[in-house]
């Protein structure tokens, strides 16, 4: 790997040792995930704010609206950084804005890690014990932690006067932190505590979720069965388990104790949403923490694993507000309203907000200012 400091009195060393071949690609990944990480997670907080268009609880909806602010700040700070610089072929933001660069990319990706374990292990909490909820107080003070906790990278950057490297082979500044001998040790605790161990973490838990996701739309699936069978009036085979089963599942139906599949639905819809959101936060994570790893054992790392471990961790800016949309029926309506909006012909003025008050599920109507309530 090659590496040139960008305070090099020689600007021609910040040109990028990549072929055009590899460079319009990237140019090209890296513009579509400034625009719809950009559009998506604004939309995200705006509309969960103004017109509570996320149908999770008001905890759940605190930790999304913490990840979309990170994911904000992560591609002002390194996504469209390097998409102008793909664009240019060599560096051109400055000395400046580099070493801000390299400094504060650590803070969204820290809080990132931590919001997500947060949200997860909430989630479960809530499958486990729904009476043992947290207050959005306490959530508050949860978010200002990870914020807080994910100032330490920043803090040892700077004790140790750290420099910004620009990495000519993937088109990012960063901190030449992480190649000082006398901060290995502590970057090593640093990272470890903020970014590994939430993610395993995180991934445990979500494997948990998953598993319970799994189980609920099975069982989701015998009452269907079971419905049916007393609809067509006729019993199931015997399965020479009393009770449990289709057969337990029609008794149940008779009998009128079992639980509609509709609320169950309802209930497992934002289990879905943390498990995809968590899954993808996991699998793009998971190249960054083996390139951190070697790093801070050996400076010369392959170049693609670099390439793609930066890379990956972009396309995690981008993937929850899509997640959203498909997971979350009630932002789903709410995205879908707002295109067909802004579709020629197609839009009249206030009657998008109108559209959106509409999708939230609330009866109120449209009178200049947002409906009470939402």
């Amino acid at each position: 790997m090659t590496n040139t400091s960008i305070t090099s009195p020689d600007t021609s060393n910040n040109t990028l040792l990549l072929s055009a071949a590899a460079i319009v690609p990237l140019a090209t990944y890296t513009l579509l995930i400034t625009l719809l990480g950009l559009l998506g997670n604004t939309l995200v907080v705006y509309s969960s704010i103004r017109y509570n268009a996320i149908q999770l609880d008001k905890v759940s909806v605190l930790f999304v609206q913490n990840l979309a602010v990170a994911d904000l700040i992560y591609i002002f700070c390194n996504v469209l950084p390097s998409a102008i610089t793909y664009l240019t072929r060599r560096y051109v933001l400055g000395r400046t804005y580099c070493f801000a660069n390299a400094v504060l990319t650590f803070i969204p990706g820290s809080v990132n890690t931590l919001t997500i374990l947060a949200l997860t292990a909430y989630r479960l909490l809530i499958v486990i014990s729904p009476y043992r909820a947290i207050s959005r107080a306490r959530a508050r003070v949860i978010v200002g932690l990870t914020w807080l906790l994910a100032l330490g990278p920043v803090v040892i950057a700077l004790a140790y006067r750290s420099n910004s490297v620009f990495v000519r082979t993937y088109a990012a500044c960063v901190s030449d932190v992480y190649e000082r001998k006398e901060a290995a040790v502590v970057v090593t605790l640093c990272l470890g505590t903020i970014i590994v161990l939430p993610v395993l973490g995180t991934t445990v838990i979500n494997a948990i979720l998953c598993a319970i996701s799994i189980s609920l739309k099975k069982a989701a699936r015998q009452r269907r069965e079971a419905k049916e069978l007393v609809q067509n009036g006729s019993d199931p085979p015997d399965t020479g388990r009393e009770g449990g089963g289709v057969t337990g599942l029609l008794h149940q139906l008779r009998s009128g104790s079992l639980v509609p599949p509709t609320k169950q639905k309802k209930k497992n819809s934002p289990l879905l949403t943390v498990c995809l959101l968590s899954g993808c936060f996991v699998l793009s994570w998971t190249p960054y923490i083996v390139y951190v790893l070697w790093k801070t054992k050996d400076p010369d790392v392959s170049p693609l694993l670099e390439l793609f471990a930066f890379h990956a961790i972009q396309l995690n800016s981008v993937c929850n507000p899509i997640l959203y949309t498909m997971t979350n029926r009630r932002f789903g309506r709410y995205v879908k309203q707002l295109v067909s909006g802004l579709l020629p012909g197609r839009f009249h003025g206030n009657r998008s907000l109108k559209w959106v008050v509409s999708v939230t599920g609330n009866s109120a109507t449209y009178n200049g200012s947002p409906a009470s309530g939402l």
